[in-house]
């Protein structure tokens, strides 16, 4: 990769571990046990199959697998030989997956087995030529014949040839992964991620903290959500054990996780913390194995950080924030065994300090700079801070700017508002448009109410959250002139186009929308129509 060293590649951490400790256990999933040798033959195994089989050269390798083997070594097997990998979640509906495909350009697809079914339904739909990789998958002249257009390597014709890929990964492509996020206009943002920032990142994070070898790391995020890069790579840059529970695991089982396994690192929303608690699993020195316990994605309440402390007493809570733009986190705030509840404001943890090797400023609705301890919106800037979108200057253009005095420094407005107290602490205040977190995922109001008015022709619809509950709440205006549409008939449309997480827990039909002095919905006063 151009200009880049070895600590800026984001496969080598993987690497050095497979050279220093190729017999130490790298993944425990599925009630098996693979060590970093196995890792990196399995790895190698995909490389060369991509590199074997692909129609033509394409940067983007995308992974259709879950907590499985298949699934990392597939990311693995992507960034070996300079791929960026594009994770897809099968619990998208089909369409959104294959726009996703569509506008990431990937010609690779890696099918873990799990997903077999899901990408049955999803084949139909892919007219471009792709290499399908499955790993875990033996012949089958089914799919071949039936869609000859596409190229499927199957578990039996994958052959191991270690030099095969060895000159690929000179040329590293600069993006190491494309997320897609919610977007307002119901398009979904392709946030692409370089290995530069995420080694930023992890960097950081391993100088910081003393990760090390003999940890144990949960993974308890899906693969498209960017979390899972801090506990997969962290993992194994310090040459530790990835222990990934069961698909859909309950709150009971995850507690039995912590214990069965002997989980060192956590790493969770808060919102699964406050699962655990509300079912009495946080007893008195429950997890005593936890060193680190981290919290991200959203807020975390003092009440949950109370009592995870009590259930972990030998563990150290962290917790930290970033959008996926800053790659990861970006901020991070340590809690004080001995704290005192009331220093958080309006019970919300701290978001703390922005890490020491990024930047950040916080500045009113003209973008000047606030005075110390006022509200505004954070604006971060550094290494770890993401070029933007694919294919989306217009996006690019909204939330990326320069800031007078400043330099040619370019900063990613965040949407967030914080203020920072005197101990240099930031405190996350809100959200200053309709971006909301619903358990730990980013959601965009504006793409919920734009599904809607498509399927009920109208234009009146404004959804809010109750955030005591994380429920979405759609209001619909009543149009006399419309025929008049089921709320079974809204619902399933929205299972179609909309990710589950975004999906309305409650539609309210009503006479009138509430506006404000600008003509604009007032989303406050449906908020008070909810508490009626």
């Amino acid at each position: 990769m151009e200009n880049l060293q070895n600590n800026q590649i984001l496969i080598n951490g993987f690497l050095n571990s497979v050279n220093q400790r190729p017999g130490s256990i790298a993944l425990d999933v599925n009630n098996c046990l693979y060590t970093y040798a196995e890792m990196h033959e399995a790895s190698v195994n995909i490389a060369n199959a991509i590199v074997k089989h692909q129609h033509s050269a394409n940067n983007y390798t995308a992974i259709l697998a879950s907590n499985s083997l298949s699934a990392y070594t597939g990311i693995l097997g992507a960034l070996l030989i300079g791929k960026t990998y594009v994770p897809l979640n099968k619990k998208n509906p089909v369409l959104r997956t294959w726009d996703m495909l569509n506008r990431s350009g990937a010609n690779t697809l890696v099918v873990g087995k799990e997903c077999l079914e899901y990408f049955i339904e999803l084949l139909p739909l892919l007219k471009s030529a792709l290499t399908v990789v499955l790993p875990d998958t033996a012949n089958t002249d089914d799919l071949q014949l039936k869609y000859p257009q596409h190229k499927f390597c199957f578990s039996n014709e994958q052959d191991l040839q270690k030099e095969e890929y060895s000159e690929l990964t000179q040329n590293t492509n600069p993006i190491a992964y494309l997320l897609f996020t919610s977007g307002s206009t119901g398009i979904p943002k392709g946030v692409q991620v370089t290995n530069e920032n995420v080694c930023a990142y992890l960097n950081y994070i391993s100088d910081r903290f003393d990760f090390s070898a003999t940890d144990k790391f949960s993974q308890t995020f899906p693969l498209a959500f960017d979390l899972s890069v801090h506990d997969m790579f962290l993992c194994w840059k310090v040459g530790a054990c990835l222990c990934v529970p069961s698909e859909d695991a309950s709150p009971a089982l995850l507690s039995s996780f912590i214990k069965e396994k002997n989980i060192t690192v956590w790493f969770s929303v808060p919102s699964l913390a406050l699962l655990l608690m509300k079912m009495r699993l946080l007893k008195n020195n429950v997890f005593p194995s936890l060193r680190f316990s981290l919290f991200c994605g959203e807020a975390l309440t003092e009440k949950v950080t109370f009592q995870w402390q009590q259930a972990a007493l030998n563990s150290r809570i962290l917790n930290l924030y970033g959008p996926t733009e800053a790659t990861i986190a970006i901020a991070c705030y340590e809690w004080k065994k001995s704290q005192e509840l009331n220093f958080c404001i309006n019970g919300i943890v701290p978001i703390g300090k922005v890490f020491n090797t990024q930047n950040f400023c916080i500045v009113d609705e003209n973008k000047k700079q606030v005075n110390f301890g006022e509200n505004g919106e954070l604006l971060l800037s550094g290494t770890q801070i993401s070029p933007g979108y694919l294919d989306d200057q217009e996006n690019i253009k909204k939330q990326y700017m320069k800031l007078p005095g400043f330099g040619d420094n370019v900063w990613y407005k965040t949407g967030d508002l914080v203020r920072e107290d005197e101990q240099n602490n930031l405190h996350f205040s809100g959200r200053i448009d309709s971006q909301v977190k619903i358990r730990g995922f980013r959601v965009e109001l504006l793409e919920i109410d734009n599904a809607i008015r498509k399927i009920v022709n109208n234009d009146w619809v404004a959804t809010v959250v109750e955030e005591h509950n994380d429920t979405l709440y759609s209001f619909i205006c009543k149009n006399p002139s419309e025929t008049e549409i089921s709320e079974s008939e809204i619902l399933a449309y929205c299972r179609t186009v909309l990710p589950w997480y975004m999906i309305p827990g409650k539609l309210v039909f009503i006479e009138k929308m509430p506006l404000n002095n600008n003509g604009k919905i007032d989303r406050n006063k449906l908020k008070d129509l909810i508490k009626c």
